[in-house]
């Protein structure tokens, strides 16, 4: 004998099923022409929930375009500014390691760059 765990029960006329495909061959069947009505309030409610999630949405892509557009007016900004020119930096011989002073390399090296 067989022991049946779960019914599966007709909503419009009530006959029990061991199995989910045998209900749903049933309503095909049996209720197929048959226009089944839902209350209005569930496809209120469910309408309502997803407006809500629309304007979440709404707003939250309102947000990224608007730091999207912050991040872009920093950045040239930031591109726009222009170096500050320190100008020929110059040590005295003192200052320099005995190796560099009176090195003629120094005054080649120190002109790379500014062209």
């Amino acid at each position: 004998m067989t022991v049946i765990s779960e019914l599966y029960v007709c909503p419009i006329c009530g006959k029990t099923f061991s199995k989910r495909e045998s209900l749903a061959g049933h309503i095909a069947r049996k209720h197929g022409s048959m226009v089944i009505v839902v209350k209005a309030n569930v496809v209120l409610k469910r309408l309502q929930e997803i407006e809500k999630q629309l304007r979440d949405l709404s707003n939250e892509i309102g947000e990224i375009k608007y730091l999207l557009e912050k991040i872009s007016c920093s950045e040239t900004r930031i591109v726009g500014e222009k170096e500050e020119d320190f100008g020929t930096v110059t040590f005295t011989s003192g200052d320099l390691p005995s190796f560099l002073q009176n090195n003629p390399w120094l005054s080649v090296l120190s002109k790379r760059g500014k062209s």
